[in-house]
């Protein structure tokens, strides 16, 4: 199968799909995010500095790392079941650093409430989307209607005012790298419904529920 992203043409050799169980939907939707993400960059390097990368955004308030190692196990397997070459290793920044736009994506976690952003950070995060980056939002409520998703939706509405969330129908590319899934399924199925913010026809945000 080939998928065409950002103009360019990227392929994945889609055989029979072997059954998926819980622990596999995660790491495979990861797939998907990791190529949507670091497809709309141009990578020109060999070696350390051509791994795809994965950075956590760090808040106040709240509990941004609900699962410590959860982020570093899901690169590995990234990295050890497809071809991607991926870093396991992960880093922590806060939105006003710099460095954000070294990672293609950028992963958001938590399991409350957390403050609002000043609008210094907001507009920082806002350019880092429509640079490229995409925002990877992955609650650990296991419900709907928390206070994690009460802020991440106060957080999407004054990043972009005039967009809303909407749902990612299950024939897009998302749904279609290396293995072919119906819904997201992670620690729990809270809702296999995943939503995001789009910028110029890709996806700028990503926001799952199912921990």
């Amino acid at each position: 199968v080939v998928v065409t992203l950002g103009g360019r043409a990227f392929g994945c050799r889609m055989g029979r799909t072997p059954a998926i169980g819980v622990f596999m939907i995660r790491p495979t939707l990861i797939v998907c995010l990791v190529l949507i993400g670091a497809l709309e960059r141009d990578v020109q390097a060999f070696g350390e500095g051509a791994r795809v990368r994965i950075a956590q955004l760090r808040y106040q308030g709240g509990n941004f790392m609900p699962r410590p190692a959860a982020l570093r196990r899901l690169a590995w397997e990234v990295a050890k079941r497809t071809s991607v070459n991926m870093a396991v290793e992960t880093k922590v920044l806060g939105a006003l650093d710099r460095q954000i736009f070294s990672y293609p994506i950028l992963y958001v976690g938590g399991d409350q409430a957390f403050d609002r952003f000043s609008d210094a950070a907001i507009a920082k995060l806002r350019q880092y989307m429509s640079f490229g980056g995409m925002i990877w939002v992955d609650s650990s409520e296991n419900r709907s209607g928390g206070g994690f998703e009460e802020s991440i939706r106060r957080l999407t509405s004054r990043l972009f005012p005039k967009k809303k969330l909407q749902a990612v129908g299950t024939k897009h590319t998302l749904f279609k790298s290396f293995y072919l899934l119906q819904g997201m399924v992670g620690r729990v199925a809270t809702e296999p419904e995943v939503l995001a913010l789009a910028l110029e026809g890709r996806l700028a945000l990503v926001y799952g529920k199912s921990d």
